[in-house]
């Protein structure tokens, strides 16, 4: 072992790695003080991995008697990216998470042609007199800013963008609800409605007359790099 203090005893070989820790993506400075030797350190940038082993090499029989890690949380040289998600339940490599959720009430048949990926189908008309809303819920990602955006296509094909930067009382850092209120009146003609959450209450974002149905809809965050 040391020479006067107890440390870490190397192996024998002219030099040797010395595996600090690992962790994700971000910028790291690494610092090791040695017993016997200056001490030594290195500043090393990497990028999307999900996990990397960072080493320092010192000389054979060096006794290492403190090592630190200091991350900047530095995640890339852009301000920010994004990330797309098509379902509020399916985790994305990009950082969507997989603990939203869909759910439907009222009379309404097939209503999870409205969120199960494809963007050709949509669920059966309400029958007349009644109605149906689909509710949905998205979780935010760490560091996702309100420059995110949801489209929501309709039966007739129209695209509906909700930008969270404009329609501010729509954005939440934890969870974005969202919810398409469909209503049938009684001469069978039908109406849908799309209302944001604000945390206290649902807010009108837009309707579209004789509109019965949306065929899916999806969100693309916007991430902030880190500081």
């Amino acid at each position: 072992m040391g020479h006067g203090k107890q440390g870490v005893e190397l192996p024998m070989s002219k030099y040797e790695n010395i595996a600090i820790g690992t962790m994700t993506i971000g910028l790291v400075f690494l610092f090791v003080y040695l017993l016997n030797g200056p001490s030594t350190s290195d500043t090393i940038y990497f990028g999307n991995e999900t996990n990397t082993t960072i080493y320092l090499i010192v000389h054979r029989y060096t006794d290492v008697y403190t090592a630190q890690m200091n991350l900047t949380g530095v995640r890339g040289t852009t301000p920010s990216f994004t990330c797309y998600q098509e379902t509020a339940n399916v985790s994305t490599a990009c950082g969507g998470l997989a603990t939203g959720t869909y759910q439907t009430t009222g009379t309404i048949t097939n209503g999870d042609r409205a969120y199960d990926g494809d963007w050709t189908t949509y669920p059966d008309q309400v029958t007349t007199g009644n109605s149906s809303t689909l509710y949905v819920n998205y979780t935010v990602p760490f560091l996702a800013n309100n420059k995110t955006k949801m489209n929501i296509v309709d039966r007739g094909g129209t695209n509906h963008t909700l930008l969270f930067n404009e329609t501010s009382a729509c954005w939440n850092t934890n969870l974005i609800s969202v919810k398409h209120e469909v209503i049938n009146n009684a001469f069978g003609f039908d109406s849908s409605y799309f209302y944001c959450w604000t945390g206290a209450a649902w807010i009108f974002v837009f309707g579209e007359e004789l509109s019965w149905s949306i065929k899916e809809e999806a969100i693309t965050w916007n991430i902030d790099n880190g500081s």
